[in-house]
């Protein structure tokens, strides 16, 4: 059987356009870059373009009646209509972290937690959002206990790279992990009907963090649903079925304050183990890759 050739432009940013994704879809595709002196063979190509590119450098080929499809990995589920194949799975910034983690550039897999506690928490805070400073303001009076930044206010975690560093936003320093008891996830919204769990909400997984989370309702429950423990042995964990924010906050603020500090007990310690292997276990994230990207690829490819 013929592989389909998906066509994308080293201009646009893509998740096609990733290394360790393209290692995984070499089986199943050809990925070729676009050549405008080149004529592609339009039964068999399906043009790859990012949500927000701009230069529609593959305006003639839509125009021929190439299927285009639009890279929406990473932002919430489009609701367009104009014929386009959107890719889209809400468990991306799971499988997208864990294979960036093992790229061999980075390696964060082969952490091995040296635990020291002499800090509370770990709180780390990239964007200014209204909703954020309400989570730092909240946060106050336990600031001297954690390990912290808001970069969007001026304030940096200790030891980071320079934000001109190309991963600076999942750059990893084992301290942070290892001075401190859990992590306070801000994630990127705390509001809306549609759930959107990023890589901020996975990285604890990663580095045998527990954690509480300031972000949507339901965030615990889909985790759950997706195989990975949380905490309810260490935090109260109400605050995911409550609706009001500012309530959810509460909540929070109560956790951190009622927080008790010990070193991990058994249970914990398998909790973190079990969440760190499930984190970087390829084989599921091949599998779930599989159907919720590729088969739905080669489907629109068959229409």
């Amino acid at each position: 059987m013929r592989k389909i050739n998906l066509l994308t432009s080293e201009s646009d940013l893509t998740s096609f356009n990733a290394t360790y994704f393209n290692l995984l879809l070499e089986k199943y595709f050809n990925i070729l870059f676009y050549d405008p002196n080149v004529a592609y063979d339009k039964a068999s190509t399906i043009v790859v373009t990012g949500l927000f590119n701009q230069n529609k450098w593959y305006q003639r080929l839509q125009n021929e009646g190439f299927k285009i499809l639009v890279d929406n990995l990473w932002e919430l589920p489009e609701k367009r209509s104009d014929g386009k194949f959107i890719c889209y799975t809400e468990n991306w910034f799971w499988y997208n972290e864990s294979l960036t983690y093992k790229h061999k550039r980075l390696r964060y897999d082969n952490y091995v937690p040296n635990k020291i506690y002499n800090k509370l928490a770990f709180m780390p805070i990239r964007l200014k959002k209204p909703h954020r400073d309400q989570l730092f303001k909240s946060m106050t009076p336990f600031l001297d206990e954690f390990i912290f930044s808001y970069i969007g206010a001026g304030i940096h975690l200790p030891n980071d790279v320079n934000e001109n560093y190309l991963d600076m936003p999942r750059y990893f320093n084992p301290l942070w992990y290892d001075s401190t008891y859990f992590s306070v996830v801000s994630e990127t919204i705390v509001d809306g009907d549609e759930l959107f769990v990023t890589e901020k909400t996975f990285k604890p997984m990663a580095f045998y963090h527990p954690f509480i989370i300031s972000g949507q309702p339901g965030v615990l429950d889909f985790l759950k649903k997706l195989g990975f423990e949380t905490f309810d042995n260490l935090f109260d964990e109400n605050y995911d079925t409550t609706q009001i924010f500012e309530d959810r906050l509460n909540i929070l603020v109560e956790n951190v304050k009622n927080f008790k500090r010990e070193q991990y007990d058994s249970l914990t310690l398998s909790k973190l183990e079990h969440n760190r292997n499930l984190f970087f276990n390829v084989k599921i994230i091949k599998e779930r890759i599989e159907t919720e990207i590729i088969n739905p690829i080669l489907e629109y490819a068959e229409t």
